[in-house]
């Protein structure tokens, strides 16, 4: 059975570390572990440490673990974002995990002229908690991070080292772009997989689509549209797809 991994906000370079109390009561509880036990630690920044668990327990449940090694873990290249329409319900929790696993390292949610969901300025605590799950769940040794809401047009900002793909049908395949040959430069059109060193950010939009507007501002500013499948696809599936892409296409190109 695999080391299961458990989340704690601070890894210090050597000694002991405590376990919160809701990571302690998993660990404790429903995994039945106990002194001497092997975890593995992971902050969410690339550091990961394997660790066994000591008996003490202060009076808030905390438990407390024996750093035996660390390492630390790069990010993945390029950086992926994906700014996306908020889909309603328990959908919204399904896309969060869903793109963890996938890869993503930010996710920036949109204003779109015909969203059904009207992003909040902060993000829910609960966001994160879902994250930080499926980061345990993937072995993922970093946690996405949340951006503020933004428009497409602010979405579609120029930026150096930043490419921008807007998923809407009538665009060249989106397989097509993250496996052509070329290097991308700056917000323009090129082959995002090979943008080692930047941002690929990917819009997904509503069901209903980006309004034409929407479209022409991305486009004015840059952004490529693609096409992630002949068929329309629920926004969380739409983001988990162009994540897969582009991360596939990194991976192979990494091997090149």
């Amino acid at each position: 059975m695999a080391t299961p991994w458990f989340f704690v906000e601070s890894i210090p370079h050597e000694g002991v570390v405590t376990l919160p109390r809701e990571e302690a009561r998993h660990a404790t509880g429903a995994r039945r572990l106990g002194e001497g036990d092997a975890v593995v630690l992971f902050d969410g920044h690339g550091t990961v440490a394997t660790a066994s668990l000591l008996g003490t327990r202060d009076r808030s449940g905390a438990v407390e673990a024996r750093l035996d090694s660390i390492e630390t873990h790069e990010a993945i290249a390029p950086r992926l974002e994906i700014a996306t329409a908020l889909p309603k319900g328990d959908r919204l929790s399904t896309l969060l995990d869903m793109a963890t696993q996938a890869g993503v390292d930010h996710l920036i949610p949109l204003r779109c002229e015909w969203g059904v969901v009207k992003p909040r300025e902060t993000p829910p605590d609960r966001w994160q908690r879902i994250v930080v799950e499926a980061a345990k769940q993937s072995r993922r040794a970093w946690v996405p991070t949340f951006g503020a809401p933004r428009t497409v047009s602010e979405a579609c900002a120029a930026r150096e080292g930043l490419q921008v793909l807007i998923a809407h049908p009538g665009g060249a395949s989106i397989s097509e772009v993250c496996g052509g040959l070329g290097n991308g430069d700056g917000n323009g059109a090129g082959n995002p997989a090979r943008n080692a060193a930047g941002t690929i950010r990917v819009l997904i939009g509503p069901e209903g689509g980006f309004s034409e507007a929407e479209l022409d501002a991305a486009e004015a500013s840059g952004a490529t549209r693609v096409s992630l499948s002949p068929h329309v696809l629920r926004v969380e599936t739409a983001a988990v797809v162009a994540a897969a892409h582009v991360r596939g296409a990194s991976a192979v190109h990494a091997s090149d």
